[in-house]
């Protein structure tokens, strides 16, 4: 509830342009709140006796953190400490439980998490160069726009220059 407010703020903020730094700041306090509010969740819920319930909310931190990774790759760093913030707790818990079967979870999920950082830095790059092209693309279309104009403008220039010029013309002749 807190993030939609936030959220309905930014966009209701008429000089955010100008207020950037302050509303990067309240996105990423945002985003650590959550995430450590989405890591914590299975520390306190997982010793369970079940380990199908273990499983499942091992996978439903996986997919926290795979959502996290996808919906903030365009910010490396949010990415980053999201991932790091729902996976971390957990991985350090596994990695404390002595049995080898959550040793090997432990493990896996660094392996993942460094599997989806780097996903996710692509995605950044991959955004980025959207981005650069999208803008590229604007200025071109600017640019086309001008030209057609200012041709469009000459064509005028010279139709009212031979008509001018046709009419002094024929005016002696005749």
């Amino acid at each position: 509830a807190a993030r939609l407010v936030d959220g309905r703020m930014f966009l209701r903020d008429r000089h955010r342009s100008l207020r950037q730094r302050h509303w990067r700041f309240r996105f990423v306090a945002g985003v650590i709140l959550d995430s450590v509010s989405w890591g914590l969740l299975p520390v306190l819920c997982m010793p369970t006796a079940d380990p199908a319930i273990n499983g499942v909310l091992l996978a439903a931190m996986v997919a926290v953190a795979s959502a996290g990774a996808i919906a903030l790759s365009a910010d490396r760093l949010a990415s980053c400490m999201s991932m790091l913030l729902v996976l971390g707790p957990l991985v350090e818990q596994q990695a404390l439980t002595p049995t080898h079967l959550s040793r090997y979870t432990a493990v896996g999920l660094v392996i993942y998490a460094a599997l989806l950082f780097l996903e996710s830095r692509n995605s950044h790059h991959r955004f980025t160069e959207a981005m650069r092209l999208r803008f590229e693309n604007a200025a071109i279309a600017e640019e086309r726009h001008r030209a057609l104009v200012y041709a469009e403008h000459s064509n005028a220039a010279k139709t009212r220059f031979l008509a001018s010029v046709s009419h002094e013309l024929r005016t002696p002749l005749n």
